[in-house]
């Protein structure tokens, strides 16, 4: 008689979801759209410089539409975002996650307050 271990061998590490991008110079994927790069790069900064949220460029994997802003509630772990950015409308634009216009890229700070009131821990 075979005896069986009741212990699973640990599951390997998941994939991430979504791979950080380097810093400006550092390289970048290619054809990255640096304008868009550019414009959340900016807005990633302002985030953590104005408000308690964090934040961070990541690369969707594969071809699920470029860069985008990873932004989470830290008080409030399961209220995350990803804010895109594209070219339209006579300059670039950032975009919620599900594809609804958020403002133009060049109003940052509307940007900021708009995220800070949709990832807010109390509007739920």
């Amino acid at each position: 008689m075979q005896s069986t271990n009741p212990r699973k061998a640990p599951m390997p590490a998941a994939e991430p979801t979504h791979r950080s991008l380097p810093a400006p110079g550092k390289g970048r994927p290619e054809g990255a759209d640096e304008p868009a790069l550019s414009h959340l790069r900016a807005l990633c900064a302002a985030v953590q410089a104005g408000t308690a949220l964090r934040a961070r460029v990541a690369e969707r994997p594969g071809d699920c539409g470029g860069p985008v802003l990873r932004v989470v509630n830290p008080g409030a772990g399961h209220l995350a975002e990803e804010i895109g950015c594209r070219a339209g409308g006579g300059g670039h634009r950032f975009t919620w996650s599900w594809g609804d216009d958020l403002g133009p890229a060049r109003d940052v700070p509307a940007a900021v307050r708009a995220i800070e009131r949709v990832l807010a821990a109390d509007a739920m």
